[in-house]
């Protein structure tokens, strides 16, 4: 063969190799775009945690009240919450039952009535207060709700529930009302209701008394009690 019928023939394979080279370089490039799919799909499922910041511009003091939060919107059941305030500042909670992931506050803290319950670790370093039939509920392995600073126990409820922990070390008594029931309890599998701290407890009125209830692998530590100076308590266990 000649030099000029070879190069004639080699010239008109190049458009075919091309083609070839092409088409396995969009295969390549197919099956990148489905594995980055893939990838991308597994993702889809992730819960992400918002982080709610106390701004405290209403002025009130009032955790219900949307415009003390950043944003404007109240923390839900999916928030991690954090209240940066001077520990003599209190943020009062009233009337709502309110759920969040956790709690870290350096100011006191009242919760004056309707519920709070959190379900992952929380710390009030200030002081914390609860008021008149409210709730306190810690809910749910790894929630633990912690008060490092001074505590006043009205005439309230404390529940530890499915692994929750609550720990109240600086408590030092409880009452129950008049009329009424309230409970202190730790029901399943390492939830832990922590009031060692306490030295006196009262079940106080005709038609009141406090219910304690460890049950399901629950613990209540009431170790400090002395005395039980009146009214009725119902211990379940």
């Amino acid at each position: 063969m000649s030099l000029t019928a070879f190069l004639r023939k080699f010239i008109s394979e190049i458009p075919q190799n091309c083609q070839s080279r092409r088409r396995i370089g969009e295969g390549s490039r197919r099956n990148r775009s489905s594995d980055t799919s893939a990838r991308l799909e597994s993702l889809e499922d992730r819960t992400l945690l918002a982080a709610v910041g106390w701004d405290g511009e209403a002025g009130d003091l009032q955790w219900n009240n949307p415009l003390n939060w950043n944003g404007d919107v109240l923390p839900g059941p999916a928030d991690d919450v954090f209240i940066s305030e001077a520990a003599n500042v209190t943020i009062q909670h009233v009337t709502t039952n309110t759920s969040v992931r956790s709690v870290s506050s350096t100011a006191s803290l009242q919760l004056v009535s309707g519920s709070l319950t959190v379900s992952g670790a929380s710390e009030i370093q200030g002081t914390f207060t609860t008021g008149i039939n409210s709730t306190l509920s810690s809910n749910g392995l790894g929630a633990v709700f912690r008060v490092t600073g001074p505590v006043s126990l009205g005439v309230s409820n404390l529940l530890a529930t499915n692994g929750g922990v609550i720990d109240l070390p600086n408590a030092t008594s409880y009452s129950g009302g008049g009329d009424g029931i309230t409970s202190l309890k730790a029901i399943g599998p390492d939830s832990q209701l922590l009031l060692a701290g306490i030295t006196s407890l009262t079940g106080f009125g005709r038609h009141g008394y406090v219910i304690l209830e460890a049950r399901s692998g629950g613990v209540v530590d009431l170790s400090s009690v002395t005395q039980i100076p009146g009214g009725t308590t119902q211990i379940s266990a």
